[in-house]
């Protein structure tokens, strides 16, 4: 099965981008490509945070009919832990995804009830 090619936006915010981080980001998009085909685009930041802020990972996604955005738990600032915190928040992006996906295909005179 062939996916389209998905814009996709990765910014690191006081935090030096490491290649495995940004593989395993374009691994996981390709993965919500390939079960979400209507994903249109997809932004993902990695923030570091400040000195009494906790590193956090952002999503970002455009689906026909609006956006979806999820945020990872806020995590302490280690390598390892910006791996799981990437884990988490594609998690949450896949709840996210299938939550707009059901919202979709619901007849919009039954969601007035």
């Amino acid at each position: 099965m062939r996916t389209h090619a998905l814009p996709v936006q990765i910014a690191f915010r006081e935090l030096q981008p490491t290649l495995a981080a940004q593989r395993d980001i374009h691994r996981r998009v390709r993965q919500l490509v390939r079960a979400f085909p209507e994903l249109r685009s997809c932004r993902v930041e990695v923030d570091a945070g400040d000195e009494r802020d906790r590193c956090h990972v952002r999503i970002d996604m455009t689906v026909p009919g609006g956006r979806v955005g999820v945020k990872s738990p806020r995590g302490r600032r280690v390598s390892g832990e910006v791996k799981h915190l990437v884990r988490d928040a594609f998690d949450r992006a896949w709840r996210g995804l299938l939550l707009s996906r059901r919202r979709s295909q619901v007849p919009a005179a039954s969601r007035l009830f």
